[in-house]
């Protein structure tokens, strides 16, 4: 498909030119260049407070801009080098837009997987594992990846779209809850629209237009590089970048029903103010505050506050246990159950931190169809996939609310000699997922 719309080029520059100095929605200068594409100019507006996504069609459209503006518009400062896709993230200098880091061997997309809470409080502790952990090293190993917590194209459109799953970038035409936009040109274009090809996808965040219906710019959101942002090019250069890569627009059917969007005091959006959160610095799971572990995984608490004698794990479940606050604390084969830690020192305690201890279980039967059982204590089954070996998809199935009663799903197996099995269930505070599971064909 290609796109067909011809401009008169000095009458957009001059529209685009004095858009730039009389909106209130201010765009910054900064050109960059983002792997050989077109030069975008990065938006700012959208954080300015300012901004109420009049633009949007429907409540729906406004609350999937709002969640792709937390993602784009989160600003946060590593306190040690992070090491990134495509370069370290610097010590001491703020990023704005959550980092670029395909995460999917491990499942931890900041969005999908990790709440922003869990992500934040992990980059304020110097000995979480956005510092201490590299996916591109053992025992990790990954590809287009670098730091612990991330996002990538797909992960991002997914989170702004409210999507089951994280689907593949090149898995969207074949979705059917998505339908190519009619028209086939820019004009027909309207927010929350996905452009895709293959490798690639990204989501319309706004479309410009002048008073005679023309398009002067097009704003996008997408994840790529380095981190999940905003930004805004001319009619001209977005055409000419949709037909240099063969990019095709589709439209998701039930974007008008999303209706899950939830505030974050670590990132204002739209009319919303940033709150002033205060950190714990006396104690932090690694993972970061709410995070999740699997059983068997080991629960690192880092303790970064010397002056107290104790540390106090208590679970829902009737778990409670104190341990001698010398150093960091290794919890290992704890239950399944939602925990508290918090320092003590006679009646003189800490704030507390949290954390999740989930049991997913998951077998699979190799018939003429795989056969997957699942069950979680402290968890419901989400969706399973069929993948690599470093986590990329090949296939996933969303388990439907009669298939989590069962407890099993019957599923088309790969036709390669083998792959992976995973299921991937919701907890009180993000994803966990199973140990893969290596299925072969003889």
């Amino acid at each position: 498909m290609k796109y067909s719309f011809k401009v008169n080029h000095l009458f957009v520059t001059l529209l685009y030119v004095t858009a730039l100095f009389s909106s209130c929605t201010s765009i910054e200068l900064d050109v960059y260049n983002d792997g050989g594409n077109d030069s975008y100019r990065r938006s700012s507006g959208e954080q300015s407070g300012t901004n109420d996504f009049l633009w949007a069609k429907s409540e729906g459209v406004r609350n999937v801009l709002r969640r792709a503006s937390q993602l784009a518009n989160i600003t946060w400062t590593p306190i040690l080098d992070i090491p990134g896709n495509a370069g370290v993230y610097p010590a001491g200098i703020e990023v704005l837009g959550i980092p670029y880091s395909s995460t999917k061997q491990i499942n931890k997309y900041v969005g999908l997987d990790v709440t922003f809470h869990t992500f934040m409080t992990a980059l304020h502790n110097p000995r979480s594992v956005l510092y201490t952990e590299n996916l591109r090293e053992a025992p990790y190993f990954g590809s287009n990846c670098a730091s612990y917590y991330g996002t990538v194209c797909s992960s991002a459109v997914a989170y702004a779209l409210d999507l089951d799953a994280p689907f593949s970038s090149s898995s969207f035409p074949s979705l059917s809850c998505f339908y190519r936009v009619p028209g086939h040109n820019l004009e027909s274009l309207e927010p929350g629209d996905v452009l895709q090809r293959p490798g690639h996808v990204f989501m319309v965040y706004k479309v410009d237009k002048n008073n005679r219906g023309a398009v002067i710019s097009v704003s996008i959101f997408e994840a790529a590089s380095r981190y999940a942002r905003i930004s805004t090019t001319s009619a001209n250069s977005f055409q000419e970048r949709l037909e240099r890569e063969d990019y095709v627009a589709y439209r998701y059917d039930a974007i008008d029903d999303v209706d899950q969007y939830e505030s974050s005091p670590y990132v204002a959006v739209g009319s919303e103010s940033v709150s002033v959160v205060k950190y714990n610095d006396s104690l932090c799971p690694n993972r970061g505050d709410r995070s999740v572990y699997r059983v068997g995984e080991p629960v690192v608490i880092n303790i970064l506050e010397d002056s107290y004698k104790s540390l106090i794990v208590k679970g829902s479940e009737g778990y409670y246990n104190t341990f001698e606050s010398e150093g960091d604390i290794k919890l290992d084969n704890l239950p399944p159950s939602v925990y508290e830690a918090y320092l003590a020192d006679g009646v003189r305690v800490s704030e507390p931190v949290s954390f999740l201890v989930a049991a997913p279980q998951v077998t699979v039967r190799n018939d003429a169809q795989l056969h997957v059982s699942f069950s979680c204590r402290q968890g419901k089954p989400s969706y399973c996939v069929l993948c690599d070996r470093v986590g990329s998809f090949k296939s996933i199935h969303v388990i439907t609310a009669e298939e989590a009663d069962q407890g099993y799903i019957d599923i088309e197996p790969l036709d390669v000699s083998s792959y992976f099995c995973k299921v991937v269930f919701d907890t009180t505070y993000g994803t966990v997922v199973n140990e893969p599971i290596k299925v072969t064909h003889l």
